[in-house]
Parts: C-alpha cells; sequence; structure tokens
C-alpha cells in the first residue's frame, strides 16, 4: 500500500552508507553493515522486491518462542486449560493500556506522571521479555549463541541510527526482521520517511523502536554495551560524512517521480494517504535531518490538552 519507490531510494542510500561504513576504520572493526535488497519499481505501488532469505518477523519470532516455552514449562496447565498465547495477553494489555489512556486523555483523573508509574506498573510488569530465550533456543553452541547476539545489537544500532536521522516511522513487528541463522536485524517498508508516521491519526513519539523485548536480546548489559558504542559509532560516521549523505537524499527533493507527504502542522486536514509533491516541505525536511545530524533533537510535547498529541480513545477498537 506504500510507495515502493521510496524503498528503492533508500535502498540505494542504505549501499552509500554500506560504502562510508566501509571506509570507517572503527566501523569495519565492528562489521557494521545494513542488509539491503533489491526493489525493482512498475508503478507507484506495483514492482518486484527481492526476497530476504532466512529471515522472519520478530513477531513471530516472539510469539512462536513464547508458546514453546507454554508448552515446554506448562504440560499438565496446557492438558486441561486453553494455552494463552502471546496474541492473548498483547490484546489484554492493550485493553488495559487504553483504559489507561482514557483516564488520562477524557477524565482527566490522572497526570503524566502518574500515568507512567501506572504503566510501568500495570502493563510493562506483566509484558514477557523473551527475546533472549530465542536465542538461547536457536543456537545451542555458546559461541554460535554470542555471535549471533552480537550480530544482532550491532545490527539494530546501526538501524537504530539510521532510522533516527531519515525520521523513518511505521517500526511495528512486521517491518522487522531476524535472519535465523545468522541473528542480524533487517528493516522493510519504508514508506513512512521523515517524519511521516507524525501525520498519522495517532502520532508516533518515538525516533526508533527501543522496546524492553528488543532490549531484551541485547543481554545483560542492555544499551549500555555494544549497542551504545555501535551507536555512538554509526553517528559518527553520518555525522562526518553528512555532505556525502546530504547529497545522497536530495534525490527525494530532485526525481519528479517520488512523491511526498510533508508531516508539519498545516497539512495535517490532509489525510496521509494522499501524495503530493512539495519540495518546500521536502527541503523543510533535510533542514531538520541536517540538524539532527548536528546534534539537535525536537523535544517532545506533553500538552495533555492537545487533541493532536492525544486523540480520543474508541470504545470499538480493535487489536490484532
Amino acid at each position: 500500500r506504500g510507495d515502493m519507490r521510496k524503498d528503492s531510494r533508500l535502498m540505494e542510500i542504505c549501499g552509500v552508507i554500506n560504502r562510508l561504513f566501509n571506509n570507517d576504520i572503527e566501523a569495519r572493526k565492528r562489521n557494521l553493515n545494513l542488509i539491503n535488497y533489491s526493489v525493482i519499481c512498475i508503478t507507484e505501488k506495483v514492482g518486484m522486491i527481492e526476497w530476504v532469505e532466512n529471515t522472519d518477523t520478530l513477531r513471530n519470532l516472539l510469539s512462536n518462542t513464547y508458546t514453546f516455552d507454554r508448552l515446554v514449562c506448562d504440560t499438565q496447565t496446557a492438558a486441561t486449560h486453553k494455552l494463552v498465547t502471546l496474541k492473548d495477553l498483547t490484546h489484554e494489555l492493550r485493553v488495559n493500556l487504553a483504559n489507561l489512556q482514557r483516564q488520562f486523555v477524557e477524565s482527566k483523573t490522572m497526570d503524566a506522571a502518574t500515568l507512567q508509574k501506572r504503566f510501568k506498573e500495570e502493563i510493562l510488569a506483566y509484558s514477557p521479555q523473551i527475546l533472549h530465550q530465542y536465542f538461547v533456543n536457536n543456537w545451542i553452541s555458546c559461541n554460535e549463541w554470542y555471535n549471533a547476539r552480537l550480530l544482532y545489537t550491532r545490527s539494530c544500532a546501526v538501524w537504530s541510527m539510521v532510522g533516527f536521522i531519515v525520521a523513518l516511522g511505521d517500526r511495528h513487528l512486521e517491518n522487522i526482521l531476524i535472519n535465523v541463522k545468522s541473528g542480524q536485524c533487517v528493516h522493510i517498508d519504508f514508506d513512512c520517511l521523515f517524519d511521516k508516521a507524525k501525520a498519522f491519526k495517532v502520532p508516533e513519539q518515538v525516533s526508533f523502536r527501543l522496546t524492553k523485548n528488543v532490549m531484551d536480546g541485547f543481554g545483560i548489559q542492555g544499551v549500555e554495551g555494544v549497542f551504545r558504542n555501535c551507536s555512538q559509532c554509526t553517528l559518527d560516521v553520518l555525522k562526518t560524512q553528512r555532505k556525502t549523505l546530504i547529497q545522497s537524499l536530495q534525490s527525494f527533493v530532485c526525481d519528479p517521480l517520488v512523491e511526498y507527504t510533508s508531516s508539519r502542522p498545516h497539512s495535517h486536514s490532509h489525510s496521509h494517504s494522499h501524495s503530493s509533491r512539495d519540495d518546500s516541505a521536502m527541503r523543510s525536511e533535510l533542514r531538520q535531518l541536517q540538524l539532527r545530524l548536528s546534534g539537535y533533537v525536537q523535544s517532545m510535547n506533553f500538552n495533555q490538552n492537545d487533541a493532536k498529541l492525544y486523540p480520543k480513545i474508541d470504545d470499538k477498537i480493535q487489536f490484532s
């Protein structure tokens, strides 16, 4: 449903970033790179995408690992009761989260600090962290397990920093793949570039996906070990070679085929599914990208009365 031409362009930029990594000593030491794939566009929404072999979505891996662990640990319970799947548990937690949001937005019976506290106690505390178990189950040898986890952490760091720079959104568990043979992380579906996800009905507020389960695969050090070092190395390469990166991204401005939807407030009255050719908006986004490369990060607005940031919760909302 997205514009495949954006995927094609970003894959070209990923190739440029890989060459920048190859020219940097620290990046070569850590073997930093982005897995890219071929995208051949026929029309805006029709084309051919190279199949990335030996990969599965993060959602499937977590779901299968959770079900397997329940079968192993609760064999007697599973024989007499219906086995609770990760989808069932996630649905229950999302309903509870919607209730918390409704209290915060509509009834205003709690402030942001109370919402954060209750979210940690009532939602995060019951969210299973199981990605580490996937690595244990999939790689029996200690050496293979360590190398897979290391490659996963490094690739997560690279994709997170690149996604932060280009303001890549829509990073749900179906858009993040894991190579089941090596552990390397692969991202797909790049329609939501340059803060387009902030124009959604419920705007995204995060720069990249770094949830508890994603961090669970990093090991005991979490984000303070390999992930932080590789993130710093990636940002250092991108900042040092910012002119090359900006020049590559100019294709989004100069190419008349690539359409763009601005995420700025003046465009909120339009549906995000309708693309428009707006060079000035695209140049504005490139200026924001340059600011991110210079270390400037836009602060988040927690105004509780802002209907755009905190939309009303639909009572009939369906969770998948």
